[in-house]
C-alpha cells in the first residue's frame, strides 16, 4: 500500500471514530432530561433547588444544572451577547464532519422586570406557557399583568405571558439614630422624606421613575399615574424632595448612610437588609402610604428547542407554598403568592416575621403597586418634569 493510501485510511478511519463518538454522545446527552438554569445570585436559598433535585429523582434523574450569577445587569447582557454572537466557521477540514452542536443558553434565566420590556423588544426571549399551571392562579392579578406584554413589550391584558415572577421585593426607607432625633420619632412614611429636619441628610436612588412613584405615592396617587408627572403639585413635591437630597446614587446610597453622611436612604429590601446586617444602629420601615414592588421573572432565551416539561416544573415548584416560605425567610425578597388578596385562596403560605416585607399593617401592603412600562411620550414627560425640578443650583 502507498504511503498516500496509508495516509488516507488513517484519515477516513478517524474520521469514523470521530463520528461514531459524537453520535454517541448526543445519544448520551439526550437519554435523560435536562433543566439548565442561571439566576441572581441570593434570589432563592440554594437547600429549595436540592428540594428540587430529590423531588425529580425518579424514575430516570434528570440532569439538573443551576449556576448563579451576581448583577441582573450582567444577565441582560448575557443574553443580548446569546442573541447577537453567530458560531464561528470550522475549519475547512471539518466541514465535511458531522455538525457539533454549540452550547446552547440556558432553559431559564432571571431577569428583572425592570428589562423585560427591553428584553421582549430585543427578541432576547420568547413566550412561556403558564396559564394551566396551579401556580400560576396563585400569582396575584397585579403580577400576571406586568409579565402580559405584546411584542414591543407594552402592556397588553391578552399578551402572552413573558416571565414567571418568583421574587419580589418592596422599595423601602433606612434610617439612622440621628434621623429619629431629628424628628422626634421614627420615620414611618414617605411624606418623612419632605420633612425640613431632613434637609440635606437624605439619599435616593439614581432612578427618576422610582422617585417619581414614591412622590405620587406621597400624594396618595398611583405610582402609575403618569398622566400626574406634570401635575403642579405633584411637581411641587418634587422639586422640593429633590432640594433636600444630599445623594442620588443608586450604589452608594446606603453606604452614604453607613457612614452617617445622610440619615436616611431609600432602597429596595435586599439592599437594605444586608446593610441593616452590617450595621447594627440602622433600621428600616414599609412607609405607610404603601410602596413599589421589583420582581424577579423567569424568562426563556429565544431559540432554544428544548423540551419545557422541566422548566415548567420547576417555575411551578417556585409558587408552592413550602418554597415561597423558604424564598421569604431566607432571602430578602417575597415570593408574589404571599401578595394574594384575603381569602382569594384556600391555602397560603405559613406567615413569616419580617415587618420589611410584610407589615402588621395590611392597608400598606394593599397600597403597594408594581411599575408598569412607560411609553415614549410618558418618558418624555418624566424627563421634562425632572428637568423642571433639579435645583438651579445643581
Amino acid at each position: 500500500m502507498s504511503a498516500q493510501m496509508k495516509r488516507r485510511t488513517l484519515l477516513l478511519g478517524a474520521a469514523s471514530a470521530l463520528t461514531t463518538a459524537t453520535l454517541a454522545s448526543a445519544c448520551r446527552g439526550t437519554s435523560r432530561p435536562r433543566l439548565e438554569v442561571r439566576f441572581l445570585e441570593q434570589s432563592l436559598p440554594l437547600r429549595i433547588i436540592r428540594v428540587f433535585r430529590q423531588e425529580q429523582a425518579q424514575p430516570i434523574t434528570p440532569k439538573l444544572n443551576f449556576e448563579a450569577d451576581v448583577q441582573v445587569a450582567s444577565l441582560f447582557r448575557t443574553l443580548q451577547i446569546w442573541q447577537s454572537t453567530k458560531p464561528p466557521q470550522p475549519p475547512l477540514w471539518r466541514r465535511w464532519l458531522p455538525n457539533v452542536p454549540q452550547p446552547q443558553p440556558p432553559d431559564l434565566f432571571t431577569l428583572g422586570d425592570g428589562w423585560l420590556q427591553a428584553a421582549i423588544a430585543q427578541q432576547l426571549i420568547q413566550p412561556l406557557f403558564l396559564d394551566d399551571l396551579p401556580g400560576w392562579q396563585r400569582v396575584p392579578a397585579p403580577w400576571q399583568q406586568l409579565v402580559r406584554r405584546d411584542a414591543e413589550g407594552q402592556p397588553d391584558a391578552a399578551g402572552p405571558i413573558w416571565g414567571a415572577p418568583y421574587r419580589t421585593q418592596p422599595l423601602i426607607v433606612a434610617y439612622g439614630e440621628r434621623a429619629v432625633r431629628a424628628l422626634g420619632r421614627a420615620p414611618e412614611s414617605w411624606a418623612d422624606l419632605w420633612s425640613p429636619a431632613l434637609a440635606g441628610r437624605i439619599a435616593l436612588p439614581n432612578a427618576p421613575r422610582l422617585v417619581m412613584g414614591l412622590t405620587l405615592k406621597k400624594r396618595g396617587e398611583s405610582v402609575n399615574a403618569t398622566a400626574q408627572f406634570t401635575a403642579p403639585l405633584v411637581q411641587s413635591d418634587l422639586t422640593q424632595l429633590l432640594a433636600q437630597t444630599r445623594v442620588f446614587d443608586s450604589s452608594t446610597s446606603l453606604k452614604a448612610l453607613v457612614n452617617e453622611d445622610v440619615w436616611v436612604a431609600v432602597g429596595w429590601s435586599g439592599d437594605v437588609g444586608a446593610a441593616l446586617r452590617r450595621s447594627r444602629s440602622l433600621q428600616g420601615c414599609f412607609p405607610a402610604e404603601g410602596t413599589i414592588w421589583t420582581s424577579d421573572l423567569w424568562v426563556r432565551p429565544i431559540g432554544l428547542k428544548t423540551d419545557t416539561t422541566l422548566a415548567t416544573q420547576w417555575i411551578d415548584f417556585c409558587w408552592t407554598n413550602a418554597t415561597a416560605r423558604q424564598i421569604g425567610v431566607f432571602t430578602s425578597g417575597l415570593s408574589p403568592v404571599y401578595l394574594q388578596s384575603p381569602g382569594s385562596a384556600s391555602d397560603a403560605p405559613e406567615p413569616i416575621d419580617n415587618p420589611l416585607l410584610l407589615p402588621q399593617d395590611t392597608d400598606a401592603v394593599a397600597q403597594s403597586e408594581v411599575l408598569q412600562p412607560l411609553s415614549p411620550d410618558e418618558t418624555n414627560a418624566l424627563t421634562a418634569a425632572f428637568e423642571r425640578a433639579v435645583p438651579a443650583s445643581s
